[in-house]
């Protein structure tokens, strides 16, 4: 795993009453991305964070590079998507540039 240094943000929605948390992040892409995604995004998370969460999705928070930014739950990857209109392989399709250091991913991480 080799994303950047990870920034946490203000944390919103956490309390005795609310079991969501709204967590924004930035950092540099994976400099060793593979098709499929970067993996261990939620441990890499929690190791950031000290302490367990569930992700659940993550949202852009931001322009991040241009890309779209996935969350694989059922695999545990962040997935790098770019917008392809030529009609013939769909509307996004992943970004398997193997170095993706260049690009800074500003993210809101939904969990609890």
């Amino acid at each position: 795993m080799a994303l950047g240094t990870i920034t946490v943000g203000t944390v919103a929605g956490k309390s005795a009453m609310e079991a969501i948390e709204f967590i924004p992040l930035s950092f540099a892409g994976d400099g060793t991305y593979s098709a499929g995604g970067t993996a261990d995004f939620e441990g890499t998370v929690q190791t950031k964070l000290g302490r367990a969460v569930t992700i659940l999705t993550v949202i852009p928070n931001g322009a991040c590079g241009g890309y779209v930014p996935i969350y694989d739950r059922a695999n545990d990857k962040l997935m790098c998507y770019y917008g392809n209109n030529d009609g013939s392989d769909g509307p996004l399709i992943e970004n398997t540039t193997s170095n993706q250091s260049g690009i800074t991913w500003k993210l809101v991480v939904v969990c609890f």
